[in-house]
């Protein structure tokens, strides 16, 4: 197995476990900038951030209003459930850990 590093406008994510049930990456954030609008169908998407700072905002299922906002520092956790519209915002520089899960009890 071989561990990818995805270079991103934001920072760079490293993808260290991916399966259909669960997905686990390291991301390296800038600060100003954040990822796209975008949503998981079945999953649930975790931060865990380890230094720095993000925000993650949800919005409205058309992905146009802000609906939540929550700034997470180290030690702070956020689940954003499936089909929600979100995306985080990089506050200061960062590692944060993101944690893909399954929505519902898999056999």
């Amino acid at each position: 197995m071989r561990v990818e590093r995805e270079t991103k406008i934001w920072g760079s994510a490293l993808h260290v476990f991916n399966s259909p049930h669960a997905a686990v990456s390291v991301l390296e954030t800038y600060k100003g900038y954040c990822c796209s609008k975008h949503f998981h169908s079945q999953r649930i998407n975790r931060f865990i951030v380890q230094y720095g700072s993000i925000d993650v905002v949800e919005y409205d299922p058309g992905g146009e209003l802000e609906v939540s906002r929550v700034t997470l520092n180290p030690g702070d956790v956020h689940d954003v459930e499936a089909g929600i519209v979100h995306r985080f915002e990089v506050n200061e520089p960062g590692l944060v850990v993101e944690v893909y899960f399954p929505s519902r009890p898999s056999d």
